[in-house]
């Protein structure tokens, strides 16, 4: 998990952070979490099987094998076990796969989510585009400060590259061995707008592959409205994986089109 950002949620403030997570599992601890689990099959049936997800470990067993697996992991998340999923799909030939973990580790509560992909060759045109935010020192250390919450970000590349596009240079940092290269790679129309359709970017292009970091889940809690429109999905796992359905493809997508552009 070091090898990609994470967030570390002291205890004093998991609460404050976690809000959905809190309520979600106190109305299961109500008794209502296998209710909750049973309702929410279909939903799950309707997620494996349009994003093509399997657990790594068991990629040809079938999806209520599947299902099976993903109801443990949650109640389990709900007795307060944490949380951790490795799932993997094809997308165009391009072998995705999705991690996320939330639990404590080292006294601290942790949360770590990205999506991956292994590259068939050395990337010609490598690069890491960010937020903003996710480079400002200040930034960074006003929020330690407010929130009791660090992060292991670091940029994959030293030099920093202006595009020389106002729209991306003012929200974005972008680093890269080759300006030229990184210049035209994010150039292209499909990926700017793709990259402006997240409301949280990290993605990586590197010898080791590509990859899309979203620790906090910014992009599935703009999907739900923000922390408090996402109250309502407390309880309802189904309602959740249905939510994020447009989140994984956007996000692969994403994947797809800056693996192929940087080759």
């Amino acid at each position: 998990m070091e090898d990609f950002p994470f967030q570390l949620i002291f205890p004093v403030l998991f609460i404050a952070f976690g809000l959905v997570a809190f309520f979600a599992m106190r109305k299961f601890s109500r008794g209502q979490s296998e209710a909750g689990l049973q309702q929410a099959v279909p939903l799950m049936r309707v997620f494996f099987e349009r994003t093509g997800y399997r657990f790594v470990d068991q990629a040809s067993a079938p999806i209520e094998m599947q299902i099976a697996r993903w109801q443990q992991v949650y109640a389990a998340s709900i007795r307060g076990e944490g949380y951790d999923v490795h799932l993997v799909r094809d997308f165009h030939g391009l072998e995705v796969h999705w991690e996320q973990f939330t639990g404590q580790q080292g006294g601290a509560y942790v949360m770590a989510q990205s999506w991956w992909a292994p590259l068939p060759a050395m990337p010609r045109a490598p690069f890491h585009i960010a937020e903003r935010s996710l480079a400002s020192t200040t930034g960074k250390l006003a929020k330690e400060m407010l929130t009791n919450m660090s992060t292991n970000w670091k940029p994959a590349f030293e030099r920093q590259i202006q595009t020389g596009d106002p729209h991306l240079d003012g929200r974005f940092v972008v680093y890269g061995p080759d300006e030229q290269a990184v210049r035209m790679v994010l150039s292209n129309p499909a990926l700017r707008q793709a990259l402006f359709e997240c409301a949280y970017v990290d993605l990586r292009v590197t010898p080791d592959g590509v990859r899309f970091s979203d620790p906090e889940q910014k992009n599935t809690l703009a999907m739900m409205g923000g922390t408090y429109g996402a109250m309502q999905y407390a309880g309802n796992p189904g309602k959740a994986f249905e939510v994020t359905l447009p989140v994984h493809d956007r996000v692969a997508n994403l994947l797809y089109g800056a693996a192929t552009l940087a080759r």
